[in-house]
């Protein structure tokens, strides 16, 4: 399978997660269980939608870094852009995030990625 339909594989995958995502705000009520759950399907709906954005975005701005290469910087990116999501809602939930701690988590998760790029280099 092509990187390029293993792209749109995950894209269909995060339009679910999304649909997923949708219904269970509105089916379930807000308790801790379904917080967690909550915050999973959020994570991997990031995951699933920031991968092909990064994976296009790379192919047409980027050099290529080759067939596994350009995959695995997408997945990394979204792996990170997900997480980095998910923390927030959590930190949210608990009634701790402010916006400074916001921006330096932020800030954390572009410098995890610019030493990576720069370990390619």
């Amino acid at each position: 399978m092509s990187n390029r339909a293993l792209m749109v594989f995950i894209a269909f995958l995060g339009a679910i997660f999304w649909a997923a995502l949708i219904a269970l705000m509105n089916l379930k009520p807000p308790t801790m269980p379904n917080r967690g759950l909550f915050l999973a399907i959020l994570g991997m709906a990031v995951l699933c939608t920031t991968a092909p954005l990064s994976y296009a975005l790379h192919a047409r701005l980027a050099a290529s870094l080759g067939r596994s290469g350009d995959l695995g910087r997408a997945l990394r990116q979204g792996f990170l852009a997900a997480a980095l999501v998910s923390t927030l809602m959590a930190l949210r939930f608990l009634y701790i995030l402010t916006p400074f701690s916001g921006v330096v988590l932020g800030c954390i998760v572009l410098l995890v990625e610019v030493l990576f790029s720069l370990r390619r280099d």
